[in-house]
């Protein structure tokens, strides 16, 4: 049985901003808890950006060029740990800023 569920996380060195990605391979929601270590202090609002679709076999068409398309949006209740719901069948991206004690 495959993981439904894949996440991995990188930090911007420059800015100190953690990328946490996420795919969704179910066609259920999925929740996942987060927790962060080794960070300093965690802003509790970021973006993520999330690609996904009703079918995993949706794609773009010329008739239909946006039918799958990156949707950003501000995300709160950000913090060293927190629950994540990843949408079905989906590509998610948190920019979660933090900053250094």
């Amino acid at each position: 049985t495959l993981p439904t569920l894949e996440a991995i996380a990188n930090r911007l060195d420059r800015s100190g901003e953690i990328l946490l990605k996420l795919v969704n391979f179910s066609t259920s929601a999925q929740k996942t808890a987060v927790r962060l270590e080794g960070t300093g202090e965690v802003d509790s609002q970021g973006t993520e950006t999330v690609l996904t679709s009703a079918r995993q076999d949706d794609e773009n068409t010329l008739d239909q060029p946006k039918k799958v398309a990156p949707v950003t949006r501000p995300i709160s209740g950000l913090g060293r740990q927190f629950d994540y719901t990843a949408a079905p069948n989906s590509v998610s991206i948190l920019r979660i800023r933090t900053h250094n004690r």
